[in-house]
């Protein structure tokens, strides 16, 4: 797309040097710092008592598969929702993407650029978390206890691949309608859509103990990551400098 990385560029830059962000991995580090140091010693207490590895194996890769899908969920989910909103409602109110608009790049090269920039920092800092994470359950726990190394395969596809395209096409539509309406409106679908999420992993973690490191699940991922991006590129249709421009006066398309 015309302009894509012009876009991405820029906007990686504001990102990067924003105040928010500085909160957000403060916040996030703060919570994986308590997580790696927490679940490790609760594994430890529990393998002690000498279960065998036939019995500890189900539940030890039921809470790998709970780490591989929440922490990159979490992550992402907060730093999408965090900067899906504010950098738009800015360019919106005080210019910026009048003039943006106003140069060759076009609509959807704007919205890629955009949607990349605010994927691809959540994105990175999601493989961090998640990496340490499920290192140090691992390293610090698991593997000293049994000798045995847990990540299911699907489990680490669907943490580190299939998630994430998920959470890349629920940007790609919120930032869709942040463009062309009120940007409150696309953090609202990408917080809801996060929220719906958020559940279906902890409803599916403790009804259904193996569905979180199967392949089905990690296929459900991928498919839903289809849908929601075929969704985003119908959508994105609808994307014009006009609507764009007429959103930022108050009048949405």
């Amino acid at each position: 797309m015309k302009g894509m990385l012009v876009v991405l560029r820029n906007d990686l830059g504001d990102t990067l040097h924003s105040k928010s962000l500085l909160i957000v991995v403060s916040i996030i580090g703060a919570l994986i710092v308590a997580a790696a140091v927490g679940v490790p010693i609760a594994l430890k207490g529990w393998l002690a008592d000498g279960i065998s590895w036939d019995e500890a194996k189900p539940l030890l890769e039921l809470c790998i598969g709970l780490a591989a899908n929440y922490v990159p969920l979490i992550v992402l989910f907060s730093c999408m929702a965090t900067w899906a909103t504010d950098p738009i409602a800015k360019e919106k109110a005080k210019g910026p993407i009048e003039s943006l608009l106003a140069t060759p790049l076009t609509a959807r090269g704007v919205w890629i650029g955009k949607s990349l920039a605010i994927f691809l920092p959540a994105y990175i800092i999601g493989l961090m978390a998640t990496l340490i994470v499920i290192l140090t359950m691992n390293l610090a726990a698991i593997l000293p206890t049994t000798g045995h190394f847990v990540l299911p395969l699907a489990a680490a596809f669907t943490s580190f691949l299939f998630l994430p395209l998920f959470m890349l096409a629920l940007v790609m539509v919120g930032i869709i309608f942040s463009l062309i309406t009120n940007p409150v409106i696309g953090q609202t679908i990408i917080i809801f859509v996060g929220v719906v999420l958020m559940q279906v992993v902890g409803q599916v973690g403790g009804r259904i103990l193996w569905l979180l490191t199967s392949w089905d699940y990690a296929l459900y991922n991928l498919a839903g990551a289809a849908l929601l991006g075929i969704i985003a590129f119908y959508l994105s249709r609808s994307l014009t400098k006009e609507k764009i421009i007429l959103s930022s006066k108050g009048r949405w398309a």
